[in-house]
């Protein structure tokens, strides 16, 4: 999740953490330390992005995630 938080911040929030107002997740699986994660977001209102977190199976870690960003 923090690792999520991180990709959206530096890429949605142009590296500023106070933008993230709000992140929720749901685990689909587990991470392991050293795994590459890929992070997509699309636009699903006017401050808030749907999230998905892919591990390096493309298999999702995190599903039905939403972040609120100002």
């Amino acid at each position: 999740m923090a690792l999520t938080a991180r990709a959206l911040t530096d890429g949605l929030a142009e590296g500023d953490a106070s933008r993230l107002r709000r992140l929720s997740v749901r685990w689909a699986r587990p991470v392991l330390n050293g795994q590459t994660l890929t992070v997509t977001a699309r636009r699903a209102g006017e401050d808030v992005w749907a999230v998905e977190t892919l591990g390096p199976d493309g298999k999702p870690v995190i599903t039905a995630a939403v972040a609120e960003l100002r």
